[in-house]
């Protein structure tokens, strides 16, 4: 666990989106080294700052940190939930191939989603919800993505009282290496 470097991540997060001129003061190089972390306390802040990379600058780098190692479908939406305009998320997904054309994620034939959303509003259809119920059990940042859909689309998609902010201690002992615990990776 590495409470620091979750606060570090979400400070990103909060200061690119309340102040968006200062987005080139961001160590872009980092947040794309770390993002594929197996700690999914780390990764999500860094898939939502990457997200609002891809909004600004879509560069190799960036499309390149999100198809790496640990990537699968719930990192690479959670990343593509940060982008407020849903129609240009589509098109950027499936010309870079970040997620497969018929994905589920896309999908809005028929809009569940309401009108009462604290972000701006994406369409969600059944078959994107029953998708994203899916990952309700999922041990990665599917809880995270799930937090970020139910504001886009109104839907109760996880628990009220979540909040991926807040450190989340794991039950058991990790095993740790030595280079762990003094702080190399």
């Amino acid at each position: 666990m590495y409470p620091v470097r979750y606060a570090a991540g979400w400070a990103v997060v909060h200061r690119i989106s309340r102040h968006p001129f200062e987005h080139s003061l961001v160590p872009w190089a980092a947040i794309k080294a770390a993002a594929d972390h197996i700690d999914p306390q780390l990764a999500a802040p860094l898939l939502l700052a990457l997200g609002a990379q891809l909004a600004v600058n879509c560069d190799a780098a960036t499309l390149e940190a999100l198809r790496s190692t640990n990537t699968s479908d719930a990192r690479v939406a959670l990343a593509l939930s940060r982008i407020d305009d849903r129609r240009a998320v589509r098109e950027l997904a499936i010309k870079h191939a970040l997620l497969a054309v018929d994905h589920p994620f896309f999908d809005n034939s028929d809009d569940v989603s309401t009108e009462d959303t604290p972000l701006p509003r994406w369409p969600l259809s059944s078959r994107g919800r029953a998708w994203l119920s899916s990952l309700q059990d999922g041990a990665d940042v599917e809880s995270t993505l799930l937090w970020m859909m139910t504001q886009r689309t109104g839907l109760p998609l996880i628990d009220n009282g979540f909040d991926p902010r807040l450190l989340r201690r794991k039950e058991g002992v990790p095993i740790m290496t030595f280079a762990e615990i003094f702080g190399m990776e």
